[in-house]
């Protein structure tokens, strides 16, 4: 059973508030019933220690140092769950639109100490190995090989980029041919 204060627990928590109290009052000479809560809250907790560490073979890529940079948690910062959360979200998403598909997070620790007034962040980003784009397959009789090789943006062999996919897709319907056009990755 969920009460009042598990959901007031929970909401401040997820914002770094580890240190409250509530008081519940109920007036029932009203109908109906009324509920006032006295929330009294101490500082949110801030990040102590923060590390983050890229590994595999995107380590040095641009893109994902730019999200640790500008989304990572920093020393002093609150402790807020959900940023902490968007910045891992982030940080997957934009390496699988690069082409790191098996990237995971390798460590990923979160170590809330609300006696001391602290949090500490642990993480290691394991990108893995970055996929290529292979030969480029469509249906000959809607649109020929040399036709199809021209339009695209990349050659087999190129470190793969979701977002070369949607240009070659973007030139397809350029071509005023198609009322749809469909680009998809074929893993092998």
């Amino acid at each position: 059973l969920v009460t009042v204060r598990d959901r007031v627990d929970d909401a401040l928590e997820a914002v770094g508030i580890y240190r409250h109290s509530l008081e519940l009052k109920v007036d029932q000479s009203v109908s109906p019933w009324s509920v006032i809560l006295v929330l009294e809250h101490g500082e949110p907790l801030r990040y102590r220690d923060v590390k983050v560490q890229l590994t595999g073979e995107g380590a040095g890529e641009a893109r994902l140092a730019k999200i640790v940079t500008e989304r990572a948690p920093a020393e002093g910062d609150v402790a807020n769950h959900g940023r902490y959360e968007d910045f891992k979200s982030a940080l997957l998403r934009a390496a699988r639109e690069l082409g790191y598909f098996e990237a995971d997070f390798a460590r990923s620790e979160l170590r809330i100490d609300p006696e001391a007034g602290f949090a500490e962040a642990a993480l290691i980003f394991d990108t893995g190995s970055r996929y290529r784009f292979g030969a480029l397959r469509g249906s000959p009789e809607i649109l020929s090989p040399e036709i199809l090789d021209t339009l695209s943006p990349f050659a087999p062999g190129d470190p793969y980029d979701q977002a070369l996919l949607l240009e070659l897709r973007a030139r397809l319907l350029r071509l005023g041919y198609f009322n749809s056009v469909v680009v998809l990755p074929l893993f092998e």
